[in-house]
């Protein structure tokens, strides 16, 4: 991210499970079939290797291992793997569907640790399906585990919180129809589309890296939103925690696309403001609605488009870690991946990266200091400024001076960096297909 974007970082961590529980003798989990099981030590071998990508956020490499060595794996190892990518690449029904069977057909298969992240998954399943009961429900079931404790208990307590506030809201509803918005910049260099908020005409930003939709106190009250009482925090990209609260919009309209029951976190307007530039982010519309839409493109910088999705035969290269999206992107025949955020201006690689090119990024190093800013204030850190040439699906692209951190900012493993408009301004048009998760540079 850099000094002109904002990422609100709640995100339900995920617990690593090493090992499988070998089966009973005879019973390969999958019904008989009369093959010869594979050895717990040849499982044990798989699964953590599988374990390792899932915790270092390898989506597209977990998704092609798995296709190669599912059939091989007891049926209940399967199911856990399969449940994870299902979510990962936005099936989130059919994750839920693998979930239910694994906790009630082989729940002595699951250890402590792996049911809280099956269970993890499954409330944000259910949030991304509208289904706020159910998520409230199944943060509950995690909260009666004792092994969530310390912070991780403090986060889930803090999603009870949200999930309280949101179960008894109608799920959201949309009618999509072909749009067409105009896109400007604001003074900041946002950029912002008009949309319509129950009666009040407004130009919010669009941010993917947003993981909700967020307004300003003042704004949600001009708006007419009727703001809970419940409040809960969040944490902002500097790692300051902002006391925020829901409301929900009646009707967002985007063009032709009518949105219905559009959840919002409101701030405080001072935590979204700048007083060194007199600038305050009012409203963002966040991952939520932009999945939602299914399919959009970005032409030109200049214009929103909201059109329908069309199957394409070729493997997904977007991924999701709950509400953030990740983007397969290829350099040097290597599979990195990266966030992607259309509210950042500049791309950033991140302690991944920098480990992967350590030698050749200190042979003549080049240092800089990167200011960072978000909801709850800014600051500055030092990088080093290295070339950075890959491509995303069959589209080149090169940065001559991108900026590497040393350090994580952020605690996200295996993640290498994150794309910005530097890179997708070298583009006539952006496509972002949520339905079948495929970004296309054109």
């Amino acid at each position: 991210m850099n000094r002109n974007s904002l990422t609100l970082i709640f995100v339900l961590p995920f617990f690593l499970f090493l090992g499988c529980k070998a089966l009973p003798e005879g019973d390969n989990g999958r019904g008989g079939s009369g093959k010869t099981p594979p050895s717990p030590q040849a499982v044990l071998k798989e699964t953590q290797l599988l374990d390792s990508l899932l915790i270092h956020h390898q989506y597209f490499k977990l998704r092609d291992q798995l296709k190669g060595i599912e059939n091989r794996l007891p049926r209940h190892t399967s199911l856990f793997y399969k449940a994870l990518t299902q979510a990962a690449f936005n099936q989130k029904k059919e994750s839920n569907d693998s979930l239910d069977t694994l906790i009630n057909r082989y729940p002595d298969q699951l250890n402590d640790l792996k049911r809280v992240l099956l269970l993890e998954t499954a409330a944000a399943n259910s949030l991304f399906q509208y289904e706020y009961e159910k998520a409230y429900k199944y943060t509950q079931m995690l909260l009666n585990l004792e092994q969530v404790e310390g912070q991780k208990r403090k986060e889930h307590l803090n999603n009870l919180k949200i999930y309280q506030a949101l179960r008894m809201m109608p799920p959201q509803e949309i009618q999509v129809a072909q749009s067409i918005l105009p896109i400007e910049k604001d003074r900041a260099g946002l950029a912002r589309i008009p949309v319509k908020i129950n009666d009040l005409h407004q130009q919010v930003v669009f941010d993917t890296g947003a993981n909700f939709s967020v307004i300003t106190d003042s704004l949600a009250l001009k708006a007419g939103m009727e703001i809970q009482d419940t409040q809960f925090k969040v944490t902002a990209i500097t790692g300051l925690e902002i006391d925020s609260r829901i409301a929900v919009a009646k009707e967002l309209i985007m063009g032709s696309t009518l949105l219905k029951n559009v959840i919002f976190l409101v701030f405080p307007q001072e935590s979204l403001s700048f007083p060194q530039i007199d600038y305050t982010i009012d409203a963002i519309l966040g991952f939520p609605v932009i999945n939602a839409l299914g399919r959009v493109q970005l032409v030109n910088q200049e214009k929103f488009l909201i059109s329908i999705s069309r199957p394409k035969d070729i493997p997904a290269n977007m991924a999701l870690d709950f509400l953030t999206p990740l983007v397969e992107v290829i350099e040097e025949n290597q599979t990195l991946t990266f966030t992607f955020d259309t509210g950042a201006n500049t791309t950033s690689l991140y302690a991944p990266y920098f480990d992967l090119h350590s030698e050749r990024i200190l042979e003549t190093p080049v240092q800089d200091t990167v200011h960072i800013g978000g909801a709850g204030g800014a600051m500055s850190i030092p990088v080093f400024l290295y070339p950075f040439s890959a491509q995303i699906g069959n589209s080149q692209f090169r940065l001559d001076r991108a900026p590497v951190y040393e350090r994580n900012i952020k605690p996200y493993p295996g993640i290498h960096g994150n794309l910005g408009q530097d890179i997708l301004s070298q583009f006539d048009t952006l496509t972002l297909d949520f339905k079948h998760m495929l970004l296309e540079l054109q």
